[in-house]
């Protein structure tokens, strides 16, 4: 299930266990069957009663080892996920005590619920490859790097509010302009020069921002999706590459890339490092 906090950010819920004792619900009253009962029939107020009685078990998260509640509406039960079968009596036990009848609760062990970053959600210490923002519009931050002795990063310079120009541009990570969320603000953004006629030019598309002083960043870390051994367009960070080193560019050269919406392409020959754009 999907969960936005700060950016996006997904849940897993491993180890889920389906219950196999039914139950019908008519007119909000409960009939319990066996596993070889005739099938749930649900009532026209039972989706309403189920859900007004779940409400009532929100206490149960008050013990530990309680990693969520359902309600299961096609079969009118409960479903009670915890780490370990220990806690069962105490679920039952409190069930009851806040009005649910304990035979209709399901107590199933699972997995904690995990939080899986990806390159689109909240991610402390910043590093390359995570989705950024900029007026109204997202992109990616390309490298964490240091100029002239201001730690900050690097990014397109098509990704600020003027190309070409130190205009001052704010960014954040990932998508709210919001004081929690803000990363930098542009301070270098090479302006164009005349060359062919008709035509302005410079030598790459890229700016510099100054990092925010409260922000913490991972200099040379560079995202590491979870798409290996082929690329399946995973978003999920899965661990982290780091800069060792610089050389120059070949044709023929194996290169990886890593962004918000590419997510990752690896092992991709490029044909040439030296190509003019017009």
């Amino acid at each position: 299930m999907n969960k936005y906090s700060k950016g996006l950010t997904r849940l897993q819920i491993l180890g889920l266990t389906a219950a196999i004792v039914g139950v019908t619900i008519v007119a909000g009253t409960y009939q319990l069957h066996g596993q070889g009962g005739p099938p749930p029939q649900v009532g026209a107020r039972a989706p309403s009663a189920l859900e007004a009685q779940h409400q009532r078990l929100l206490p149960l998260f008050e013990l530990a080892g309680v990693v969520y509640t359902d309600a299961d509406e096609t079969r009118g039960r409960f479903v009670i996920g915890v780490v370990d079968h220990d806690v069962e009596p105490l679920v039952h036990a409190r069930a009851r005590a806040l009005g649910v009848p304990f035979q209709l609760v399901d107590v199933v062990e699972t997995q904690p619920i995990v939080q899986v970053t990806t390159l689109q959600g909240y991610v402390r210490p910043v590093v390359g490859g995570l989705q950024i923002r900029f007026s109204q519009y997202l992109c990616s931050l390309s490298f964490n790097a240091v100029r002239n002795g201001v730690s900050g990063f690097v990014t397109a310079s098509h990704c600020s509010d003027i190309q070409g120009a130190a205009d001052g541009t704010q960014y954040y990570q990932p998508r709210n302009q919001v004081t929690d969320e803000h990363i930098g603000q542009e301070i270098a953004d090479p302006g164009f020069f005349r060359c062919a006629r008709g035509r302005k030019c410079r030598y790459s598309d890229a700016n510099f921002s100054a990092g925010d002083s409260a922000v913490n960043f991972t200099l040379g870390g560079i995202a590491k999706t979870t798409t290996e051994p082929t690329n399946n367009g995973s978003l999920d960070i899965g661990g982290q590459f780091t800069i060792i080193g610089e050389e120059s560019g070949v044709a023929g050269h194996t290169v990886n890339k890593v962004g918000r919406t590419s997510t990752r392409a690896f092992q991709a020959p490029t044909l040439s490092f030296s190509v003019r754009i017009s």
